[in-house]
């Protein structure tokens, strides 16, 4: 689980390295792959260099060839580290549980999410146990201000933190800090997001926050992208769903807690 970047002063340089960290970051934020002359052009590197990079970061398992053409393409494989890290594996343990209950109770998918750069990151999945459900992959991606899980995981951290992230995320993207400054106080008063989906149609996003111990900053947000059913059912209501949602965030964070204890 990474937060956004600090602006602190470089003291050290590793010319080497940060050629094939440059390569890696590139990738992660471009959404296809991309050829070695697109690779050369963007980063301003020489021929020479950028193959070299590409050649072991490509042994090594990082990055990979596209099936199609001649692009390359970030892997799963830095992913997939991240998620061994001993905290993050025990909100994993932690939380699959809960959420396989959750999933049960609401008849929904859920979904649990943490900060990565300006973005969420789904790490852990539950499909809803009804024949009609919508979740997204595991790794899924969205910025922070455009997505409900995102817009929790701000709303609870300290205001000199969510300052600068949103001072970053502004030089990049479009949007009023205005707006989202009062989105989130709304969501630090009720105490979860609910709110229509901005990526598909006919979806209410809601979020609540997962939190450790002696700490008011959200380390993760727990998610559900309810889906109503025009037949009627024996499905919770969006209410008792948002109820639901709450009360598994809550038992998360006291299992993270009593752990850290």
């Amino acid at each position: 689980m990474r937060t956004m970047p600090r602006n602190t002063p470089q003291q050290y340089r590793a010319p080497a390295l940060e050629k094939g960290l440059d390569l890696i970051e590139l990738l992660a934020r471009t959404p296809r792959p991309l050829s070695t002359s697109e690779i050369i052009r963007t980063l301003g590197r020489s021929r020479n260099e950028i193959f070299r990079m590409q050649n072991v970061l490509e042994h090594r398992g990082y990055i990979a060839r596209d099936d199609v053409g001649d692009g390359f393409k970030l892997t799963t494989k830095l992913f997939e580290m991240a998620m061994q890290s001993p905290p993050t594996a025990y909100l994993l343990r932690t939380a699959l549980p809960i959420m396989e209950h959750l999933a049960e109770d609401s008849r929904q998918s859920v979904h649990l999410a943490v900060v990565s750069g300006n973005q969420i990151v789904v790490i852990a999945r539950v499909e809803s146990p009804t024949d009609v459900g919508f979740s997204v992959r595991i790794g899924h991606r969205r910025s922070l201000v455009d997505s409900t899980s995102g817009r929790v995981l701000l709303a609870f951290q300290p205001d000199s933190t969510l300052n600068t992230w949103l001072q970053q995320m502004a030089e990049e993207n479009s949007f009023s800090i205005e707006q989202v400054h009062r989105d989130l106080k709304r969501i630090r008063k009720l105490g979860h997001r609910r709110a229509p989906s901005t990526f598909v149609e006919g979806i209410t996003d809601l979020g609540a926050p997962v939190f450790t111990t002696g700490t008011s900053s959200a380390i993760a947000a727990l998610s559900i992208p309810y889906v109503k059913r025009r037949i009627k059912t024996d499905h919770p209501s969006i209410k008792i769903v948002v109820d639901l949602l709450c009360k598994s965030a809550t038992q998360i964070s006291s299992k993270l807690a009593a752990h850290q204890c």
